[in-house]
């Protein structure tokens, strides 16, 4: 059902593009043109989450693909029958270029609607419930995994891709490196101020993510490895990862602030005026040390395909490129390290 409704809304929007590109100026019309005809009914909408997205979208902050750099596009599928690819928020720009690779399509407003992502946790529900056909995701949440395994449903779930969790502070703060413990210590709630880990006299306001959300597993994961991480308050909880970036870039303009997200995010995806990465353990994140391991907090990012769907399925061809020499192509060309 989604996918055909998803369907219908491509045609809407399409629709609307050529409809927009016939208004462009194309010199003056003679006083006796007739008047256009009148546009066609609204095709049926997707549910209201996906379709005010899409409302409120425009190209305008879609950064384009680097189309030199990706293998050349396959093409011979339609953006109609292009199978529903679902994943976290940092994977989209991947999966606007696999979507590329298979379309040919080169508008990025149609690609970016190929590549209609939610978060983590929720795309492998949807994979479950048969929503969607395809996942480009980082780890799903103990919880989420949970489900997956008590539902007996064959999930496959193969690496294709390595980020790293990353924190940020302000610009202003002169850290410029912590350690494993010293980080455990900021976010247990044990150490509350910057001068005990060499900074200024400033109080310690750190930034969390939601409980599931896919850097909040890699943070639990990767940094607090059991240890428990102490309440933050509603306001220094954000639900997204661009309104962390921007919390700690802003916070009342001083270098008091830190949070966490993934590098491919942070440095490519919502690079922020007013923020930096910090090493760790003298090791500062970048493609090179994820690449050869030198940056600690590492961790795969997968493709996910239902089992029964992964030869036979609409998304199989997907899967079978995305986990070959295409793929390792592909996630070269968009700036995301391979799994070796």
């Amino acid at each position: 059902m989604k996918k055909t409704m998803k369907k219908a809304l491509f045609c809407a929007v399409a629709l609307c593009l050529a409809l927009l590109a016939s208004c462009a100026p194309q010199g003056q019309a003679p006083a006796s043109q007739s008047p256009a005809p009148a546009a066609a009914s609204p095709a049926p909408s997707l549910e209201p989450e996906r379709t005010e997205r899409l409302a409120a979208s425009d190209d305008s902050g879609i950064e384009p693909l680097p189309f030199a750099a990706l293998p050349a596009p396959l093409g011979g599928m339609s953006a109609e029958d292009y199978p529903v690819v679902d994943g976290s928020t940092a994977t989209r720009p991947l999966s606007q270029a696999l979507a590329y690779y298979f379309t040919g399509i080169t508008d990025m407003l149609e690609l970016d609607f190929l590549a209609d992502h939610s978060t983590t946790d929720e795309s492998y529900r949807n994979l479950l419930e048969k929503k969607v056909d395809l996942l480009l995701a980082y780890e799903p949440s103990p919880e989420t995994r949970g489900i997956i395994e008590r539902s007996g449903e064959e999930i496959l779930m193969t690496p294709i891709g390595r980020d790293a969790l990353v924190f940020l502070v302000n610009e202003k703060n002169p850290v410029k490196s912590l350690s494993l413990e010293q980080l455990q210590g900021i976010y247990s709630g044990k150490i509350k101020n910057w001068k005990e880990v060499g900074g200024e006299d400033l109080p310690i306001v750190a930034f969390q993510r939601p409980e599931n959300s896919g850097s909040q597993t890699l943070m639990e994961k990767l940094v607090m490895k059991g240890k428990k991480m102490a309440e933050a308050p509603a306001e220094l909880r954000q639900s997204e990862m661009g309104e962390l970036i921007r919390a700690v870039a802003a916070f009342e303009n001083e270098g008091s602030a830190i949070g966490y997200s993934v590098y491919y995010y942070a440095s490519k995806m919502y690079a922020q005026e007013g923020v930096r990465l910090i090493a760790v353990n003298g090791a500062a994140p970048s493609a090179q040390s994820i690449a050869d391991a030198s940056y600690p907090f590492l961790n795969e990012f997968y493709v996910a395909i239902r089992g029964e769907d992964s030869t036979n399925g609409p998304a199989a061809p997907l899967f079978e490129a995305i986990t070959g020499e295409t793929g390792k192509k592909i996630i070269e060309g968009m700036g995301y390290v391979p799994v070796r």
